[in-house]
């Protein structure tokens, strides 16, 4: 990047300009964990991720020149459903985790610059603020009613993005985008909050996970890195800002004295 980044600001132009970009799109699982599963006496791993969702992006570039610019983006990920079943003869587990996210991500561009078809890349670090829900119901002979729901949250995760592209211009002003990007995050969570219990069964009180204990017979549960990284495409649209002209100054003629 270093290297890509000097060769580039030789080559800068006059042409600097601030873009506004809105985008949407999905990713799929990557650095992915595993949720235990089984059906009788045949056990899985499921592999999971709970960065994988929709994303809502909106942010700014500026490009310095032809080739280089720098920008921020604020993602919101509201993320798919990552289930998994543990089936067993007198009762059947379904755990759910369902995973959000909001993040801010700097990033740098390298751009082809080219009049069509320009392809591109970004590189960022990205700063989140993760939160996931898991909830468990069961089913069979010896199963408790109910669905009992708890929400892992606190403290801020950082990780890395990356992506290829290509813009379309549709205008002088705008411009169509197509981005693959891989986002990769884990997280580990500071609380516990039991929102909702099984029926008949009252609400247990926030708790401070640990990550080490002094005591094995304490209850307290240990906090545990869970995936949060994604792989996918997004489409969106930029904008390019330009300064309004400012009024010329009209001289006036002096008038000639007799």
């Amino acid at each position: 990047m270093l290297f890509m980044i000097t060769a580039c600001q030789t080559t800068l132009a006059q042409n600097a300009g601030f873009f506004m970009t809105a985008d949407i799109g999905a990713g799929l699982p990557s650095g992915v964990g595993n949720l235990p599963g089984s059906n009788g006496n045949i056990y899985t791993n499921v592999p999971y991720s709970l960065g994988s969702g929709f994303n809502f992006d909106i942010g700014g570039t500026y490009m310095s020149g032809k080739y280089l610019g720098a920008g921020l983006d604020l993602t919101g990920i509201w993320g798919f459903d990552q289930k998994a079943s543990l089936i067993l003869p007198s009762v059947s587990v379904v755990t759910k985790k369902t995973g959000s996210l909001l993040a801010v991500t700097p990033t740098i561009t390298l751009s082809a610059n080219s009049a069509k078809i320009n392809p591109y890349a970004r590189f960022g670090i990205v700063v989140g603020v993760p939160s996931y829900t898991v909830s468990t119901t069961e089913t069979g002979q010896n199963f408790v009613q109910g669905t009992n729901i708890d929400v892992y949250s606190g403290g801020f995760s950082v990780g890395w993005y990356s992506a290829i592209g290509i813009q379309y211009p549709l205008n002088k002003r705008l411009t169509i985008n197509a981005e693959l990007f891989d986002r990769d995050l884990s997280y580990v969570a500071t609380t516990k909050t039991n929102t909702q219990a099984y029926n008949g069964q009252q609400t247990a009180p926030v708790q401070t996970l640990v990550t080490k204990d002094n005591n094995p017979n304490n209850s307290q549960e240990f906090a545990s890195y869970v995936p949060f990284g994604s792989i996918g495409i997004k489409i969106g649209i930029a904008m390019k800002i330009e300064k309004g002209n400012k009024p010329h100054k009209v001289k006036k003629k002096r008038e000639k004295r007799t």
